[in-house]
């Protein structure tokens, strides 16, 4: 019976993902359809499952993303943005310096690189013209800060990161688990290399065109919500900021912190910055299914011992490769090579249990290489499908495969380079 479990849970497996690769259902979907599978053959039970949806780390995803929610519904971020073009003066440098920050930190606040761009295409579009440049010299490079920074800041949906970290590390038996700030310090080096790349290098990449249009979507990408009174705007700052402060120092506080989390999105509606409907649209439902789901995949896998016997047989991998950058090398390129051809959120679902399996049967230190599966599942930058960004970017900057494959060549190399150094020399496996 045991091997039949074991069998049928890798054969779950397997479906997931496949089915995470062609994306013809939502991923999301896929994940609980590899629960209920788990649950149907009894890899797991009902007391998992619930376990998994009421998970703390869940909990407190959720509730971060109503109050970056409420953060994104100030004027704070637009306004960064104007005063970064009205400063710039005319120069390029300064003007992409200003576009590639802002959308870092709307990529912090949203957790997602598409939402980003839908904000600034129109901000983008202004600047071109008044600075009588073709805006296919911005929209790449601030796609790009938007797509590889994605929750690697300890603030908004970043602050929540090793929460979901730790859930992997959880599933898979790890003794290890992730403080807030380390995904910050593992990828930070990164975020630099890129924000370098965008500022002073992309203007020589980038094509200059003859001025050239958004589609009719960056009209409908602005708010057209009325701002917020002067104490809401107020309060939606001091709130986000309380919070992420919150998550940081929530040790010292002695307060979970889940429940930092739920309190700064009760008083985000509870003082009035965000109305109820805007609550309940905030809550991310498809990354909660995502999440909870294939917790219960890695739980199923470690329940029939077929998580032991992957993580063995690439730890055996490793072992033979025995280098530590080597190791670090092979996990980097691996989800960086799938993520070109499916969507990142998928890869780091499908990656992120099997390497924290891998870690648990190498006996190494798992943080480093855990956060390596996110820096390269989010280097999603060179083909159409690897982000739900691309498409949109490659209309919107009027760029072809050709075109996008010759500007992001390089930022992915060092990239790669910068990332692989640095997270075993900060995260040595032994």
């Amino acid at each position: 019976m045991e091997s039949t479990q074991l069998i049928i849970s890798a054969v779950i497996l397997v479906f997931a993902i496949v089915s995470f690769s062609m994306q013809k259902i939502p991923i999301s979907l896929t994940a609980m359809i590899a629960m209920t599978a788990m649950y149907l053959f009894g890899c797991i039970d009902s007391k998992t499952i619930l376990g998994n949806i009421g998970n703390s780390n869940v909990l407190m995803i959720a509730a971060m993303s109503v109050v970056s929610a409420g953060m994104a519904r100030t004027q704070f971020i637009k306004n960064v943005a104007k005063t970064c073009y009205q400063l710039s003066h005319g120069s390029l440098r300064l003007i992409l310096a200003g576009y590639c920050i802002t959308a870092t930190l709307l990529a912090q606040c949203l957790g997602s690189s598409l939402v980003v761009l839908t904000i600034l295409i129109p901000l983008m579009t202004a600047s071109a013209k008044e600075m009588n440049i073709s805006v296919s010299k911005l929209v790449f490079p601030v796609a790009l800060c938007a797509i590889g920074s994605v929750s690697s800041l300890p603030i908004g949906t970043g602050a929540a990161l090793y929460a979901k970290m730790n859930t992997y590390l959880e599933g898979a038996g790890s003794a290890y688990r992730m403080t807030v700030l380390q995904p910050m310090i593992c990828r930070l080096p990164g975020l630099l290399v890129i924000l370098f790349w965008c500022i002073f290098i992309s203007p020589k990449v980038t094509p200059d065109r003859t001025i050239n249009q958004p589609k009719e979507i960056a009209a409908k990408a602005e708010d057209d919500r009325p701002p917020l009174k002067p104490f809401q705007e107020k309060a939606g700052m001091v709130i986000f900021l309380a919070s992420t402060l919150g998550l940081i120092f929530n040790s010292k506080l002695h307060i979970d912190a889940y429940m930092i989390a739920i309190a700064g999105a009760c008083l985000m509606q509870l003082l009035g910055v965000l109305n109820a409907k805007e609550v309940v649209k905030a809550v991310p439902v498809n990354t909660i299914m995502l999440l909870a789901g294939t917790l219960c995949l890695a739980q199923g896998l470690a329940n029939t011992g077929a998580a032991t016997m992957i993580g063995d047989f690439l730890a055996s991998i490793c072992l033979k490769i025995g280098n530590q950058f080597l190791i670090a090398t092979f996990i980097f390129l691996v989800p960086y090579i799938a993520t070109q051809f499916m969507e990142n959120r998928g890869v780091i679902a499908v990656f992120c249990p099997i390497i924290a399996m891998l870690t648990k049967s190498l006996g190494c230190n798992p943080i480093g290489i855990l956060n390596l599966v996110y820096a390269g599942s989010l280097s999603s930058f060179l083909t159409p499908m690897a982000s739900t960004a691309m498409p949109a970017m490659m209309e919107w900057g009027d760029y072809d495969v050709k075109t996008v494959i010759k500007m992001a060549w390089l930022p992915s190399l060092v990239l790669a380079v910068v990332s692989i150094v640095w997270t075993i020399i900060a995260y040595p496996l032994w």
